[in-house]
């Protein structure tokens, strides 16, 4: 998938996302969640790395107001209180 390395595609499948399906039946945000619950150093960056292989496109050219509502939602998420499992 585009914007997905070896690395983020092992972490992946470690939640037990392995197909492209899979992953793009996922919101971005609570994927990014459950790989940090896992130990995977999940960032922003990440969540704009999935939503872009979601869409097909670089994460880069993402359109703003999408960028934009991403960053909000993963900077909500980040309270320890919104932990919960995909």
């Amino acid at each position: 998938m585009r914007n997905l390395g070896p690395t983020t595609l092992a972490w992946l499948a470690d939640l037990g996302l392995t197909t492209e399906a899979a992953i793009i039946a996922e919101d971005p945000i609570e994927i990014a969640r459950a790989l940090r619950r896992a130990g995977h150093p999940a960032s922003l960056n990440l969540v704009y790395a999935l939503a872009g292989a979601r869409l097909g496109r670089p994460w880069n050219a993402l359109p703003p107001d999408l960028r934009e509502d991403l960053r909000q939602r993963w900077q909500r998420s980040a309270s320890p209180k919104n932990d919960v499992d995909i």
